[in-house]
């Protein structure tokens, strides 16, 4: 689950930076940006707990696992999915980049405090720590991007080129 997260993460900002120097058809982006969403909001349960997907639907898999880390992991993917329809949309130049990534930063900055809080009086701590490295590189990600949003209309166009132009291509 770990290499598909880390694949995907790379694909997307692969085309993303490709894209400020050759023609990149938006709609690999978009598919991989997607992608990367559905994955996050899918399985974001099975990514954080270390759960193997063979295991998905076996009770012993759940057995040690509180409901309140069930329902924090969720919620963490589903922050997670939006980071990175934010990233998408800000490579895509749509509106409701900016709103979707600063959105999630606040998020992630959240859960890294409360990540942060249970690893220091929690038994569970290696899932707590392994939380914390996966949202502080998130974190940074979503950062550049809210950064990169600031920067004057015309450095912004020559960075996230407008889909406008280029239609359909594919």
């Amino acid at each position: 689950m770990k290499k598909i997260e880390s694949f995907l993460w790379i694909l997307l900002l692969l085309l993303i930076l490709a894209r400020t120097t050759v023609e990149v058809p938006f709609i690999m982006i978009l598919i991989s940006g997607m992608i990367l969403s559905g994955f996050y909001f899918y399985f974001s349960l099975l990514l954080l707990n270390n759960i193997d997907f063979k295991n998905i639907f076996q009770k012993q898999a759940y057995r040690e696992i509180k409901t309140s880390r069930i329902i924090g992991s969720i919620l963490t993917g589903i922050n997670y999915a939006t980071l990175s329809i934010g990233v998408t949309f800000k490579a895509l130049a749509w509106p409701g980049s900016l709103f979707f990534i600063m959105f999630s930063v606040f998020t992630l900055l959240i859960i890294i405090i409360i990540a942060s809080y249970k690893a220091k009086y929690n038994q569970s701590i290696s899932f707590y720590h392994e939380l914390k490295k996966r949202t502080l590189l998130l974190l940074v990600i979503g950062s550049i991007f809210a950064i990169l949003s600031s920067l004057p209309i015309d450095i912004q166009k020559t960075i996230f080129p407008s889909t406008k132009n280029s239609s359909l291509k594919l």
